[in-house]
């Protein structure tokens, strides 16, 4: 047994005070997150039960499972509808079941008595039950609105359960002893009832087969199953279809032959790229010229990239080539922030996708991309203008022509200082521009430059 689960300090301990919170997203949901003390008793608990238990635990459970995850059983149900029907040449059924407000019907009784039929330490069995015996509702510190509570319906807070029920939300120990507390179906399913076609992720799980009714008295045994073994029950409404309609599972619509995005997720991602839209691009109107002008914020930026990377990564799971080009055609603003590749990779349009090793190299960059705009360059504390650049704008802001540089044999500028007042000139006379920032540096010492505004003409189309 590891030296630091074993010592008897982490056994007498008592567990902090745990911060509860309501999670909006995707719908709302009761948080209660331990105390970091009490996480690190989490990561060090786990491993030493789960060496107890994966051995246990059948191929098919593919939550919070090392190699395992929404994917790979997405790929698997995939596989499993290629099977049943014989590559599509025999019809064949599926029904798709979840189990009413898990978490929170969760029997701790029940679990501490699967737990205990395993556990041989004693130490490692006396942490475990406290863990599992922890009443969260009785000592917590609230972050937030506390009236977000009043939305959360009560049969899925730990607040208005029955004693004795429940895990926490947001706990690593709540998700692997739900596995623990399931695997006892899991058994049932796979060796007693003999469902060769079974698979499960969390409380949500699809069994498959040539035959109807088989399925419908499958549901029944289960039922009576967890009833009588584990005190939970089915929810009424289950999925009954042929699998040749396809199966609305894990944010994908599983078929025998491909794999789409639900729907639900492409209008969740509109909705987020809309927001971004709103707050990060305008319309206006120059001279009767339509123009766009995006605003590229650090922050802003950031937010948007780690958004399109996740859907984007949830999206190379399917066969979803066209839609991730569809968003960018219909959020045309995203093509000036970012490319996609042909391997489906984000790739930022208003950087370098290399390291500049000078100046000079990071201005050709721009220059390439934007040489029929006014490009404000800053360096340093200037804003500066080079070559054919500062030829035509030197004239148009009546700037003087500064010394020769290395850079070019033309060159003028201003202070960043008066920036905003450059802009407005330029976007008076509906001359399209990029302002180019100083953020940061590279490895090498030099500074980082990125483009932090585009204004240019553009259709308007969101």
């Amino acid at each position: 047994m590891h030296h630091a689960l074993a010592s008897e300090p982490m056994i007498t301990v008592r567990p902090a005070r745990p911060v509860c919170f309501v999670a909006k997203q995707p719908k709302p949901r009761e948080i209660f997150a331990a105390d970091f003390r009490d996480r690190v008793v989490h990561h060090l608990l786990v491993p030493h039960i789960e060496k107890i238990f994966e051995p246990q635990f059948i191929h098919d459970s593919y939550a919070c499972r090392k190699d395992k995850g929404t994917h790979a059983a997405v790929k698997r149900l995939k596989y499993f509808m290629n099977r049943v029907t014989k590559g599509g040449h025999v019809a064949a059924w599926f029904m798709q079941l979840d189990i009413r407000s898990f978490f929170m019907s969760i029997d701790r009784e029940i679990l501490l008595d699967i737990l205990f039929r395993h556990l041989r330490d004693d130490r490692l069995t006396a942490l475990a039950k406290k863990v599992v015996l922890q009443d969260c509702t009785k000592n917590f510190v609230y972050k937030g609105d506390r009236r977000l509570l009043q939305g959360i319906p009560q049969h899925k807070s730990l607040f208005h359960i029955p004693a004795g029920k429940g895990l926490p939300i947001g706990n690593l120990t709540s998700q692997f002893f739900g596995n623990v507390y399931l695997n006892e179906m899991d058994q049932f399913v796979k060796h007693t009832l003999k469902v060769r076609y079974y698979l499960r992720y969390v409380d949500d799980f699809i069994l498959l087969d040539p035959d109807r009714q088989r399925l419908i008295e499958l549901k029944e045994k289960i039922g009576e199953f967890l009833d009588k073994r584990l005190a939970l029950s089915l929810k009424e409404e289950a999925t009954l279809r042929r699998v040749s309609e396809g199966a609305d599972f894990l944010g994908y619509i599983v078929r025998p032959d491909y794999v789409l995005v639900r729907n639900r997720v492409v209008g969740n991602l509109g909705a987020r790229l809309r927001s971004f839209h709103e707050e990060m691009v305008q319309y206006p109107k120059v001279k009767e010229q339509q123009f766009i002008r995006i605003h590229l914020r650090e922050e802003k930026v950031r937010k948007l990239r780690q958004t399109l990377a996740s859907y984007l990564g949830h999206f190379k799971h399917a066969n979803a080539y066209r839609l991730i080009r569809s968003q960018f055609e219909k959020y045309r603003y995203l093509k000036y922030i970012f490319a996609v590749d042909d391997k489906e990779r984000l790739l930022p349009m208003y950087e370098p996708p290399f390291e500049p090793a000078t100046l000079r190299g990071q201005y050709t960059w721009v220059a390439k991309q934007y040489g029929d705009h006014c490009i404000f360059f800053q360096v340093g504390s200037f804003c500066e203008f080079y070559g054919a650049q500062a030829e035509r704008y030197g004239r148009f802001f009546g700037l003087k022509p500064l010394a020769e540089t290395r850079m070019c044999a033309t060159q003028c500028g201003f202070p960043v200082r008066y920036l905003k007042d450059f802009k407005t000139k330029t976007f008076s006379e509906g001359m399209p521009y990029v302002v180019v920032s100083e953020r940061g540096y590279y490895p090498s010492g030099l500074k980082k430059r990125v483009i932090s505004e585009i204004f240019r003409m553009e259709r308007r189309r969101i």
